[in-house]
């Protein structure tokens, strides 16, 4: 009888320790500012060359779906475009401020300003902001680093708000993953989401990214994604 008692009082000792150590137990510390970019930087220098193939869905007046062969390094970006039965749809090449761009409809090469306004002047299918998000996409759905103005840091909803220019960057308070981008311009919002981060090498990737513009959409899904040597 007595060892029986011990033994609930121990019990009752236990649970009351685990009680207070989860009491006391110190608040989620945020990542400052500077610790943040700094883990960006990090993680942009550790993107390796990348290859693979993604499925594509753009809603604009009609949905299209498309396959693409993606090639990426160093934030210069290479897309093949080829429809469902293996014709061939376009070549687009990014590369720094130079664009590439080969189809049957349309032929560009130049800077990104004169790309916008060539598009714009053909009433392509393709929009400046696709090239935006394929931007954020050869980065790992990270922010450039390079042209951050006035960047701030706030709590909001449960995440974190890396805000600055035009743009607000939602992110995941435990991975420090970007979830969400916003665009705020004078012809409206844009937004992107990443998801289904996968980890190649030191560094996750997402795998699933969508774009809102209004009436157009488009989505993108990796099928496979490897690295290539360099």
């Amino acid at each position: 009888m007595k060892l029986l008692k011990q033994q609930t009082l121990l019990i009752v000792v236990l649970i009351l320790l685990v009680g207070c150590t989860q009491m006391i137990r110190p608040p989620l510390q945020d990542t400052s500012l500077e610790e943040l970019l700094s883990i960006y930087q990090k993680r942009q220098e550790e993107i390796p060359p990348l290859k693979g193939l993604m499925k594509v869905t753009i809603t604009d007046k009609i949905d299209q779906v498309f396959l693409a062969k993606w090639r990426s390094h160093k934030g210069a970006i290479e897309i093949d475009g080829f429809n469902l039965i293996g014709g061939t749809l376009f070549t687009l090449k990014l590369s720094g401020s130079e664009v590439s761009l080969v189809s049957s409809e349309n032929n560009f090469q130049g800077n990104r300003e004169a790309f916008a306004q060539y598009l714009m002047e053909n009433d392509s299918e393709i929009r400046i902001e696709w090239v935006t998000l394929l931007d954020w996409l050869a980065r790992g759905g990270l922010p450039d680093l390079s042209v951050l103005d006035r960047p701030a840091l706030r709590e909001e909803d449960g995440r974190l708000v890396l805000s600055f220019s035009n743009q607000e960057v939602w992110i995941d308070r435990k991975t420090l993953r970007v979830k969400e981008v916003m665009f705020h311009n004078a012809d409206g919002n844009i937004g992107m989401q990443f998801d289904d981060y996968r980890k190649i090498q030191q560094t996750f990737f997402p795998f699933s990214i969508q774009i809102n513009a209004g009436k157009r959409q488009m989505e993108i899904v990796f099928k496979e994604l490897k690295v290539t040597p360099e």
